[in-house]
């Protein structure tokens, strides 16, 4: 297992590009995210829009995103990749959520994956693996309930990186792909560069997204279940720096590599 928890790792190079095909065929992207607690600073391209700082909250909770997505709901994805850069951002109560995911999504549909520090869940401070869904009023992380089907037996749901990335310094991450087979349906989570299956998504699942995904969505998103006390800081996102032109910040800034299907 500790030999694994190093594939798929990735050292970010401090350029911006991005690669497009026609935009009528199968695609695939290549862009540089900067990611941050305040905003999200994005090669741009007619196929997607940024979101910068924006906060949901009522009595129950706060939620904080930063993500770039699709932008045409007509648009059918059957696949999507991401190289989500790990940090572990502080957590302040057992009650805050801090991730970095890959989200597909069609109507109320919607699964993801990404690394998560949850200490509910995972009962300490680390980021983690995982994979999550939400349909027909169902929904858990990882094998909570039934759902998600692990295939891997040396790639575990839930397990740690064997090093973080550093602000201004070596910039890891797990190269992470879904892809919708066509022989089965289903969706099928890979990692690393070989594309390890570590599991899928069984299309009985859901409806809409039983078919085809319609949106894809790449960011950060932070919770907080806990009474909104003011002098309880929120979680941070990602390496919790805001993303700048000069290092350490643009080195450091959480970045992404990603690609549609």
């Amino acid at each position: 297992m500790s030999a694994f928890k190093t594939e798929g790792l990735v050292k970010k190079q401090n350029s911006k590009n991005n690669v497009t095909r026609n935009e009528t065929e199968s695609r695939t992207m290549s862009l540089s995210l900067e990611h941050s607690w305040y905003c999200l600073e994005v090669v741009q391209a007619a196929l997607f829009t940024g979101l910068c700082s924006t906060t949901f909250s009522n009595e129950h909770k706060i939620i904080k995103v930063a993500l770039v997505h699709t932008n045409n709901l007509k648009r059918k994805f059957f696949g999507a990749g991401v190289t989500p850069i790990i940090y572990k951002p502080r957590i302040y109560t057992n009650d805050q959520v801090s991730s970095t995911r890959i989200k597909l999504s069609n109507g109320e549909d919607s699964f993801e994956a990404g690394w998560m520090v949850n200490p509910n869940v995972f009962h300490d401070n680390e980021s983690h693996l995982y994979a999550s869904f939400s349909a027909q009023g169902k929904g858990c992380i990882n094998l909570q309930c039934p759902g998600f089907v692990q295939v891997a037996t040396d790639v575990a749901l839930g397990m740690v990186p064997s090093a973080y990335s550093v602000i201004g310094g070596q910039q890891l991450g797990w190269n992470l792909s879904i892809v919708k087979s066509e022989e089965d349906e289903y969706w099928w989570l890979f990692i690393g560069a070989e594309k390890k299956a570590i599991g899928y998504w069984p299309k009985e699942l859901f409806i809409p997204l039983a078919l085809v995904a319609s949106k894809v969505e790449w960011g950060g998103e932070i919770y907080d279940f806990g009474s909104n006390s003011s002098s309880t800081p929120l979680p941070d996102m990602g390496n919790g720096l805001k993303a700048r032109d000069e290092p350490p910040y643009y080195s450091g800034a959480n970045y992404m590599l990603r690609m549609l299907m």
